[in-house]
């Protein structure tokens, strides 16, 4: 976790996708609420290593984002939201998070749980497209 947390290369990427993302949320607290109502609907299945899926847990993140935003969830916003998040499905990112969850005990940490969140968002795209 040390070794992933001091790579330089992906804390500038971190940093670029915070600010970029910032420019785009207008209503923090309000994104913020939604996430972690999202991340709370989202850790049984994460425990139960259910695969990502779309479902009450993803459109609670979408709605998140969407409000956030001040934009309206569509297949178009869900396209364009795809990249703002995807750093977090780097295998660098997927190695920490489940380091992290090794260390707590519990498979189901915030983090992780969100990169669940993407992936499920990922494959409702790759659905809709199918």
């Amino acid at each position: 976790m040390v070794a992933l947390a001091g790579d330089r290369a992906l804390v500038r990427e971190l940093r670029a996708q915070g600010r970029a993302n910032a420019e785009r949320v207008v209503d923090e607290p309000t994104l913020l609420d939604g996430m972690r109502e999202a991340v709370e609907l989202a850790m049984p299945l994460v425990r139960a290593r259910r695969e990502p899926e779309p479902g009450p847990a993803l459109e609670r993140f979408m709605e998140a984002h969407a409000a956030g935003r001040r934009e309206r969830d569509s297949p178009g916003f869900r396209r364009s939201l795809l990249p703002a998040v995807a750093l977090e499905q780097d295998p660098r990112m997927r190695r920490y998070w489940a380091l992290n969850g090794e260390v707590a005990g519990d498979a189901a940490v915030p983090g992780a749980v969100v990169l669940w969140l993407i992936d499920a968002l990922e494959s409702s795209i790759a659905l809709r497209r199918a």
